[in-house]
């Protein structure tokens, strides 16, 4: 199937991931398709409508990286509780061996 991007033909089936990649990366970011009707309902300026989506943008992106982060503390936390029970196992076994010798 063969689509036109930016006066090129892109043949979907011949190309690579790499090259999906440079199209997207080079393709400029777009409002999505409601915003104009956001603008005439409320009355927003082009930079207004900007604003607005970089907002939601970034606090959807602060909470994926908070749940990130909470995530990785969680197993860090399990992580070392779970080597100074083995620590604490080890120092036991060492105490008994000695004092019974």
């Amino acid at each position: 199937m063969l689509v036109t991007i930016d006066s090129e033909d892109f043949d979907e089936l011949k190309k690579k991931s790499k090259d999906y990649y440079t199209v997207i990366k080079n393709s400029k970011a777009k409002l999505p398709n409601n915003s104009q009707h956001l603008r005439k309902t409320f009355n927003l300026s082009e930079d207004h409508l900007k604003k607005i989506f970089q907002l939601l943008h970034k606090v959807t992106f602060e909470q994926y990286i908070k749940a990130f982060q909470y995530k990785v503390l969680t197993q860090y936390y399990l992580l070392i509780q779970s080597y100074l029970r083995w620590v604490t196992s080890q120092r036991i076994n060492v105490q008994f061996v000695t004092q019974n010798q």
